[in-house]
């Protein structure tokens, strides 16, 4: 009795460190990710400010136009991600994660020199033949491009240190560091601006000098913190073969990603000026802040659904399935109906524009619709991750783009940001109607229509049509305007959080007459 009793309690205290572990990664996921996006939208008007649109726009077409420098990962920081948190699990396999660590960091470094070399190689097209400036002189984007691409180059090679923290679950370590060194960027780039050039040159060059530092400080901190230790670390050829297919797959994911995500963007900085092209980053860079507020729960979760798979404990993996969607749900849909509904005022506090609100809120209105709809199902693509299938979600957006592809190239060169926009919502939308149904035909079947209402349907139609209600009642009071959408707000997250502790409950209780069944 006394041995069982132990065992039990064994097993509990090993569920709850775990758990607190779990806690305590999400927790401080969202401080960093909150003091990142604070500073992003204290600082974004300042920049704005001193550096004009035109240059705005030009570092955001560059990220635009080289995010497909991306596809060079070949999968394989999303799959040393994975294969950490795999070997991370059991004693025998822990020795193997520093070769596995030392083998991924020689392949990066590889291609981070390789990375340079392209950039320098297609500065003269991108700076001349691609991007259209009426204010900056071209000597000016020249160098622009060749700072902004060494900049890519070098943190390129930070993927293996950072996929490794994660894979471990030592995301507190990451977050603080992390919140260091944006701090030191954003904050160092201020002082460039103010005292030293007011030029995009010189504030990139600081951003380019802080990337070094960082790839050097990320060097250490991810070696400190292996399990193991006292092992001299090599490069296997062995570990390739092992991986290289689930990373292929990856990497053809990745492909279909960036071509969904960019295309609009890659098109918009060929059809028209920076300046419009600005209007637009502005309002997808608002837009793309809802990704930002469930980013940190899903980096601390995807470990943990892998581990559960990997540990075969399904009813365990449907809870957090649920727990996870309805949380994602409940935490986006308020800000992301406040874009929707109230473009202007959000786009006039933040950058007190009337260029920005006129050119801006249509854009900002669909594309935040359009992230809203694709951010419910980030949840099953992280199941296809950890149960090693990510092909579901490559062939179906595979046939995405070659829906989508036509559609821009008919629809950009006459409605312009608008026609982009509306792209990206229909696009999102069929993937949440579509995408999911086709996930749980082979991944927990059962749990669909749940997914579908409980976790997703039902919270967003209780904010949009307290959103639309707010939204009808402000032409009656224009002058408290702001006031009611921080009330409308209040009130959302306080209806989807009696929804969510009803939920939780149900589910609760759902499991353990199941238990008592058996």
């Amino acid at each position: 009795m006394f041995v069982t009793n132990y065992i039990k309690m064994n097993k509990l205290i090993k569920n709850y460190v775990s758990l607190s572990q779990l806690k305590l990664n999400i927790i401080t996921n969202y401080i960093s990710k909150l003091w990142t996006n604070l500073l992003s939208f204290l600082l974004v008007p300042i920049y704005l400010y001193y550096l004009g649109i035109e240059a705005y726009g030009l570092i955001g077409a560059f990220y635009t136009i080289t995010s497909f420098i991306n596809l060079l990962d070949l999968g394989l920081g999303t799959t040393l991600n994975r294969e950490v948190a795999l070997r991370n699990s059991t004693i025998e396999s822990k020795t193997t994660i520093p070769n596995l660590l030392k083998t991924a960091e020689i392949i990066y470094w590889c291609m981070s020199v390789a990375l340079i070399i392209l950039l320098v190689l297609l500065t003269p097209i991108i700076s001349t033949q691609w991007l259209k400036a009426d204010k900056l002189n071209s000597e000016t984007i020249h160098w622009a491009v060749v700072i902004l691409g060494f900049t890519i180059a070098i943190r390129w090679a930070i993927t293996p240190y950072k996929s490794t923290l994660i894979g471990l679950e030592k995301q507190v370590s990451l977050n603080i560091f992390e919140c260091l060194i944006i701090t030191l960027r954003d904050l160092g780039g201020i002082a460039i601006l103010l005292w030293v050039s007011r030029t995009i040159v010189f504030f990139l060059f600081w951003q380019g000098l802080i990337a070094v530092i960082e790839v050097f400080l990320f060097v250490i901190l991810a070696w400190q913190n292996l399990p193991i230790k006292n092992i001299q670390a090599r490069f296997e050829i062995k570990i390739i073969q092992q991986i290289w297919q689930f990373a292929m797959t990856v990497n053809w994911t990745t492909l279909v990603s960036l071509l969904l995500t960019q295309l609009d963007k890659i098109l918009l900085s060929k059809f028209v000026s920076l300046e419009k092209f600005g209007y637009y980053a502005i309002a997808y860079t608002l837009a793309s802040s809802i990704i930002t507020i469930f980013q940190p729960f899903m980096v601390a979760i995807s470990p943990h659904l892998t581990i559960l798979i990997a540990q075969g404990k399904i009813d365990k993996l449907k809870y957090a399935f649920h727990k996870s969607s309805l949380f994602i749900t409940i935490l986006i849909t308020p800000i992301a109906t406040v874009f929707i509904f109230f473009a202007p005022t959000v786009l006039e506090i933040w950058t007190h524009s009337p260029e920005v609100i006129t050119q801006a809120s249509e854009p900002l209105r669909l594309l935040s619709f359009g992230i809203l709809m694709g951010s419910m199902i980030q949840v099953q693509y992280l199941l296809q991750l950890a149960i090693g299938k990510p092909q579901i979600y490559a062939l179906f957006g595979t046939f995405s783009v070659l829906f989508a592809t036509p559609m821009f190239f008919l629809l950009l060169p006459r409605f312009e940001l608008i026609g982009a926009a509306i792209i990206w919502a229909i696009l999102n939308t069929v993937y949440y109607l579509l995408f999911s149904r086709i996930t749980h035909f082979y991944i927990l079947p059962n749990e669909y229509l749940r997914w579908l209402f409980q976790d997703t349907l039902i919270p967003m139609i209780i904010c949009f049509t307290v959103s639309f209600i707010n939204f009808q009642l402000q032409s009656y009071f224009p002058e408290i305007q702001i006031i009611s959408i921080g009330i409308v707000t209040v009130i959302n997250y306080g209806l989807l959080f009696l929804w969510y502790k009803y939920q939780i409950k149900s589910m609760l209780i759902s499991s353990q007459n199941r238990k008592l069944k058996i």
